[in-house]
């Protein structure tokens, strides 16, 4: 389907973003949670694409041998929808489940020749989780692992 959009109608939008960080010795976490709640006025109906409740956390550890950290994100479903979003294929009738991923990670700097190495591993969406964000039609990557190397040559 092609879209026209245009601000011809009367809306109202509130909601909150909190973020916050800690560390303690050699750990190390952040964390933040958003929350928007939007109604369209002219058509006593729900706004458009707007993302439900969401947070994320990552946790940090870090030593000489290197630093491993763990990431959560977590999405609640958006069943509040519009005309509009019942009718985008990307979103239908049910709204978009919810869902958490959680990831996993270690990562090492070495010197290689002199020359300063990072090496990385990382498990992504460990449990599989069949994940999008609302809105979206794009599926989070199912389980996997990234290997990354960084190399210095200045």
């Amino acid at each position: 389907p092609v879209y026209q959009k245009a601000n011809v109608q009367n809306a109202a939008m509130r909601g909150f973003e909190l973020a916050g960080s800690r560390e303690f010795r050699n750990w190390t976490a952040t964390g933040q949670c958003s929350y928007v709640f939007g109604q369209n006025r002219s058509k006593s109906e729900p706004m458009r694409r707007i993302p439900p409740f969401m947070c994320s956390g990552l946790v940090t550890y870090s030593s000489d041998f290197g630093t491993l950290r763990g990431v959560v994100r977590m999405n609640s479903s958006q069943k509040r929808l519009s005309s509009g979003d019942v009718s985008d294929n990307r979103i239908g009738p049910n709204g978009t489940p919810g869902f958490i991923v959680l990831d996993l990670g270690y990562s090492i700097g070495l010197n290689w020749f002199k020359m300063p190495l990072n090496l990385s591993i990382q498990g992504q969406n460990l449990a599989n989780v069949l994940a999008k964000y609302h809105g979206s039609g794009v599926f989070i990557p199912g389980r996997c692992a990234v290997l990354t190397g960084t190399l210095n040559l200045n």
